[in-house]
């Protein structure tokens, strides 16, 4: 299951343009505050403050970001292996 939706987030964050994978980034990290604290895990996103969600979110694109352009560079042959 996992892997089914890691494949399916993939190729839909694929087919996006740049500029559209930031908001698909953000949109994916709410979605597991409602889906996690339905399985128990996490507390319902209103019992955080700003700071720890806004911590949070912007570590959650800098490695989708960080992790996008490593696979552009390798993917591309811009970095020997």
């Amino acid at each position: 299951m996992t892997y089914f939706l890691l494949t399916f987030l993939t190729e839909i964050a694929a087919s996006l343009d740049d500029i559209c994978r930031l908001p698909f980034g953000a949109a994916v990290w709410a979605s597991g505050y409602v889906v996690l604290p339905l399985l128990g895990v996490y507390k319902p996103i209103w019992k955080y403050d700003f700071e720890t969600l806004r911590k949070d979110l912007s570590a959650h694109l800098v490695f989708g970001t960080a992790t996008a352009v490593a696979f552009r560079l390798l993917s591309h042959g811009a970095v020997d292996r």
